[in-house]
């Protein structure tokens, strides 16, 4: 059986185009002024869940499934990219956590109820340009003190 057929190989490729689906949306709303829409095409697990949490009750000795499904919930990729590296900074800013431990912890979490798919790099670059983040050496991430603004 060739590459392309493989279910697993149609599932990570709908997965990208939601993604990049998804970030069109929001540029095109940005430009337009206007606030990001959600995609009609948007899966429905994805629909699911629309409360952010609030930030408290932060308890960085949980096991890190049960944190980043408690958590988790309602943010995007970029956000929960900068929740795992909070978890694995122990929420203390200016902690540096290697992208390749985030990446791996990531991937040992792609259920819909955690986070949703495999990691992709385009979730730390935009958590960088967020602010969320900081980065002085290549593949190592720094916790910024503006880290929470992931749950506003």
């Amino acid at each position: 059986m060739s590459t392309e057929n493989r279910p697993s190989s149609h599932k990570d490729l709908l997965t990208k185009l939601h993604q990049a689906q998804t970030l069109m949306d929001e540029c095109i709303a940005e430009i337009q002024g206007q606030p990001p829409r959600k995609s009609g095409a948007t899966p429905a697990h994805a629909r699911r869940h629309k409360s952010v949490p609030a930030p408290r009750d932060l308890d960085f000795e949980a096991n890190e499934r049960a944190f980043v499904k408690a958590h988790a919930r309602g943010l995007s990729g970029p956000k929960k990219f900068v929740l795992l590296v909070a978890l694995l900074a122990k929420g203390k800013a200016g902690t540096e956590v290697n992208v390749k431990e985030v990446e791996k912890r990531w991937n040992k979490m792609t259920a819909s109820n955690l986070l949703d798919g495999k990691f992709n790099t385009f979730y730390s670059t935009t958590a960088k340009e967020n602010g969320w983040v900081n980065t002085r050496k290549q593949g190592v991430y720094i916790l910024r003190s503006s880290w929470q603004d992931i749950f506003k």
